[in-house]
């Protein structure tokens, strides 16, 4: 374990204990409402977009970008009170403490994959290791594994960021 293991455990560590203080259903909760709230924002934007002009006359040239972050912050609201609503149901049958050992697994998973997407970014600013030197990365037992799980989804992601565009900015910018 070297000093880059260090670095990368700080933000781990961070995510486990806010998986643990916060519980397995409100991070949960967090999770979904944050792909949810992006799902729905790319595909129920237009919905709202025609919500907003036809139905309450509000018109404005940044009526696409209204709708999307509009759409995007309803789910997550949802999503998150739906979370608070399961919680009180959990604390009361007794299973806190389980929501709890769940919510920390779930929070090393999210800092895991925040970690590896910015190891993955990082590599891309930094190609050369002039920063992060080879023999430091060769040299960390995190490194490789964590590195490679971002490039696992970033297809999934790429797929998903490129249908975003083309419903925020139109067809045409998007060529």
């Amino acid at each position: 374990m070297n000093t880059l293991d260090i670095i990368m455990l700080i933000p781990l560590a961070y995510f486990a204990y806010r998986g643990f203080s916060k519980g397995f259903i409100i991070t949960l909760a967090m999770l979904a409402g944050l792909l949810l709230g992006l799902y729905a924002a790319i595909h129920l934007s237009e919905y709202t977009s025609n919500l907003l002009q036809n139905d309450l006359h509000f018109h404005s040239t940044n009526i696409r970008w209204i709708a999307y972050l509009l759409t995007f912050i309803t789910v997550i609201v949802l999503v998150y009170l739906l979370g608070q609503f399961l919680t009180g149901i959990v604390k009361t049958t007794g299973l806190g403490l389980l929501n709890r050992i769940a919510g920390l697994l779930l929070g090393i998973a999210k800092g895991v994959l925040i970690v590896s997407a910015f190891l993955v970014l990082f590599g891309k600013i930094d190609p050369k290791s002039y920063l992060i030197s080879s023999e430091l990365k060769k040299g960390s037992v995190l490194y490789k594994p964590l590195s490679s799980i971002a490039m696992e989804i970033y297809p999934v992601m790429e797929k998903y960021s490129e249908k975003a565009k083309e419903m925020i900015l139109g067809n045409e910018q998007t060529k």
